[in-house]
């Protein structure tokens, strides 16, 4: 095992393209979830790979998602990445995320390396569209009020799309900024992650979308496409919610958009219920869910 406390770009982007797994195996996705309280490092178990974080204390780390491994290796790498920070660097805490089946598998085998699972903090459940099968009209009865929602709001108001490098970053921060104050804590690292996405010119992203309505920037969506497969990530969304109806008509034009840029499936991110109600109006093809939980030593 060699740890890359920084300088592992080279090694992190190659590791990625090879074994990323999930829709936050994203090389600027890590570096932008960083901020003042946690420090990003990247280990490197020969040619497999942890993307983690360091908290400022020195008594937590953090594993971001899955292990950059076949799967039938991830669980021996995440017990060995385990072992290290919680037996030899005596931290007091790491935060796994993981989806079920390899959650459980590793539950099998914490004891081996002398370490115990909490109990699951939440989940989030992550909502799949087939976008092959999106229908941009939105036809039929199940889709009759998100029709008529699209339908009002678009005589009642002036819309149109810019490029993100044609407004000033502080024209995007600011609605971020307003964005914050509608939602909970929980949403404060994402905050931090869409200041700095806006700082880097949106690098990494492979789509930006920014809605303006009525001659102001009321909506940023954007994303990437997953390694190694064919989803995409809809990673950041964030709208004005001054404007009744705006989260779903930013919503219906991420979905309409990039069906038109000929993507297969796309993921509309982790949520948990009250959110979850929202993104299932627009009728996902399926869903699967991640736990977040803590792992300590034996008592």
């Amino acid at each position: 095992m060699k740890i890359y406390e920084s300088d592992f770009e080279t090694i992190a982007r190659k590791c990625i393209a090879m074994y990323g797994n999930c829709e936050e195996h994203h090389y600027e996705h890590f570096l932008n979830f960083a901020d003042k309280k946690k420090k990003p490092f990247f280990f490197d178990f020969s040619g497999y790979g942890v993307l983690a974080f360091k908290f400022k204390d020195g008594k937590t780390w953090q594993v971001m998602r899955e292990i950059l491994a076949p799967k039938e290796k991830r669980t021996k790498i995440m017990l060995d990445f385990a072992d290290y920070v919680l037996n030899k660097l005596k931290a007091e805490t790491l935060k796994i995320e993981l989806v079920e089946d390899t959650r459980e598998d590793l539950l099998k085998h914490l004891q081996e390396k002398k370490l115990r699972a909490l109990k699951v903090n939440y989940y989030l459940d992550w909502p799949l569209f087939d976008i092959e099968k999106w229908d941009d009209n939105l036809h039929g009865g199940d889709f009759k009020n998100l029709r008529n929602i699209k339908n009002k709001f678009y005589r009642e108001h002036k819309v149109e799309f810019v490029p993100h490098d044609e407004l000033g970053k502080e024209e995007l921060k600011r609605i971020v900024h307003d964005w914050r104050k509608n939602r909970k804590n929980s949403n404060q690292a994402k905050y931090h992650e869409y200041l700095h996405a806006i700082d880097s010119g949106f690098q990494g992203f492979d789509e930006t979308r920014i809605m303006i309505v009525d001659g102001k920037v009321r909506a940023i969506t954007a994303g990437w496409k997953v390694a190694n497969s064919e989803q995409y990530y809809s990673s950041l969304g964030i709208i004005d919610y001054s404007i009744d109806r705006l989260s779903e008509i930013a919503n219906l034009d991420d979905l309409s958009y990039l069906n038109s840029r000929g993507y297969k499936i796309v993921n509309f991110g982790g949520s948990e219920d009250k959110l979850l109600e929202f993104k299932k109006k627009f009728k996902p093809s399926s869903m699967y869910r991640t736990y977040i939980f803590s792992v300590k030593t034996e008592k």
